[in-house]
C-alpha cells in the first residue's frame, strides 16, 4: 500500500463525504506533492486543473482516471469594486451563469 499524499484544502472534501483517508503527508505545495508522486513514494488525488505529466525535476508523473467519482470544482470571478465591469466582463459573467451548474446548489 503506497502512502497517500494530499493537498491541505483537498482534506475538508474528504471530511465532508464521511472518508477519513490515511494521510502520510499534507502540504500546500502541488509541486512538493507532486514532486513525491514523481519519485514513486505513494499517491495522491488531484484534479485534473492541477495534473501536469512531470513534476519540476523532469519525473514522469502517472494518471489515472477515476471513472465513477465526479468531483465539482467551484468558479469564481473577482473585480474591483470601485470600477464597473466592462461589458466583455458581463458577458462572461453571464455564460459562466449559464454554462456552470452544480447538481446540489443553484448557481
Amino acid at each position: 500500500m503506497y502512502p497517500l499524499f494530499t493537498p491541505c484544502a483537498a482534506i475538508d472534501y474528504w471530511q465532508q463525504r464521511g472518508y477519513t483517508p490515511n494521510i502520510s503527508f499534507r502540504s500546500n505545495s502541488f509541486e512538493a506533492i507532486r514532486s513525491l508522486v514523481a519519485k514513486g513514494r505513494g499517491i495522491t488525488i488531484l484534479s485534473d486543473l492541477v495534473y501536469r505529466p512531470w513534476s519540476l525535476d523532469g519525473l514522469r508523473v502517472m494518471h489515472r482516471t477515476i471513472d465513477d467519482f465526479i468531483t465539482y470544482m467551484d468558479v469564481g470571478t473577482v473585480k474591483i469594486a470601485a470600477r464597473p465591469l466592462t461589458p466583455e466582463a458581463v458577458k462572461v459573467i453571464d455564460f459562466l451563469r449559464q454554462a456552470v451548474t452544480r447538481l446540489d446548489k443553484p448557481f
